[in-house]
């Protein structure tokens, strides 16, 4: 399945930052990693000279059988979707870059309608299932304002 990645986020006095990461089995818990966190943030502090802004983890998890076997040709993961969002509590938007969207679902005009498969995933994702999705600011995504075909490198 994968590996956790638990990473520190080391700035200096510059105000720049990187991070340490630190791969463990996906077999650990959420409450064992924050207790690795908690043993070792000292002992990471006791060797740098910069300071620790932050602690995270991106966790591995499972996911569904019958997903596409191969990648279509069509797409690379610089090509995608951007769908874009206005969230509850601000008056600024929020986007969601998806590699590869799938050609069949972008139009001529390179705009990616309201209907189909990006319905279902926009009705998803709108809807809380399980987790809410929110911005960085974790402003919950409040309605689906337009999506579009973009190339990032």
């Amino acid at each position: 399945m994968g590996v956790h990645l638990i990473s520190f986020k080391i700035s200096d006095a510059a105000g720049k930052s990187k991070s340490i990461v630190f791969p463990c089995p996906d077999t650990a818990t959420y409450a064992e990693v924050c207790a690795f966190v908690t043993q070792i943030d000292s002992l990471v502090d006791g060797v740098i000279s910069g300071i620790i802004d932050s602690a995270s983890v991106q966790m591995a998890c499972p996911i569904d059988g019958g997903l596409n076997a191969t990648p279509a040709d069509d797409m690379l993961v610089e090509d995608g979707g951007l769908l874009g969002f206005s969230v509850t509590g601000s008056a600024y938007r929020t986007g969601l870059y998806i590699p590869t969207y799938s050609q069949s679902l972008i139009g001529n005009d390179k705009d990616i309608p309201n209907a189909g498969a990006t319905a279902s995933l926009i009705t998803a994702l709108l809807s809380g299932t399980n987790v809410d999705v929110t911005d960085k600011w974790e402003n919950p995504l409040a309605a689906f304002l337009k999506g579009t075909r973009v190339h990032r490198k």
